[in-house]
C-alpha cells in the first residue's frame, strides 16, 4: 500500500522554542507536566519520530538526527521522507523544518553547524549512543503519549 501525503504549506517551529530549564532536565516529573507540544519538541523527539515511523511503515519515513557537526549529542529527531517530515509540529515541508532549525541555532550560537544523519539504530540503541532518556526512564508512559499525539497531528492535518 502506498501512502501519499500533500506538501504542507505551514512555518515549522524550532525546536529549541521548547528547550527544557536547566530544572527540568533534573527533573523528569517536571518534565513530564509539561504540554504535548513542548514535551514531544525536547525531551522526548526521539520517541515521537520513533513511534510515527512504527506506527506508518507504508509511508516510507525514516528517520533523520539533527545535531551540532562533530559533536555526538542529541539535538532533535524528525521523521521524513525527503520532502515532507513530521515531529512535534504534525508534517512540515522536510527543507523547512531542517533551517528553521538550524538558524534557530545559529542565533544562539554563531560557531553552530548543523549535521543530519540517518538513523539506522534501534529506539533503545539510539537512546544509549546519544544520551537520549528511553522510554522506560519515563515517569509515563510515552510511548502512549506519544501515540495520543500522533492521532491529534493526524487528525489535524485532515
Amino acid at each position: 500500500m502506498t501512502v501519499s501525503f500533500a506538501v504542507p504549506t505551514g512555518h515549522p517551529e524550532a525546536a529549541s522554542r521548547y528547550r527544557r530549564t536547566p530544572a527540568e532536565k533534573a527533573d523528569a516529573v517536571l518534565a513530564w507536566a509539561r504540554p504535548d507540544r513542548a514535551v514531544f519538541a525536547a525531551g522526548a523527539c526521539h520517541v515521537l519520530a520513533y513511534r510515527f515511523v512504527e506506527r506508518m511503515p507504508e509511508a516510507g519515513f525514516g528517520l533523520v538526527h539533527l545535531r551540532p557537526k562533530d559533536v555526538e549529542v542529541a539535538y532533535h529527531v524528525f521523521s521524513t521522507n525527503g520532502t515532507i517530515a513530521f515531529d512535534f509540529n504534525g508534517f512540515s515541508d522536510d527543507a523547512a523544518l531542517r533551517t528553521v532549525n538550524s538558524n534557530a541555532m545559529l542565533a544562539d550560537d554563531p560557531a553552530w553547524r548543523a549535521q543530519f544523519d540517518v538513523i539506522d539504530d534501534d529506539l533503545e540503541t539510539f537512546c544509549r549512543l546519544n544520551g537520549c532518556r528511553p522510554p522506560s526512564l519515563y515517569p509515563g508512559d510515552i510511548v502512549a503519549r506519544a501515540d495520543r499525539y500522533i492521532e491529534r497531528l493526524l487528525a489535524d492535518d485532515r
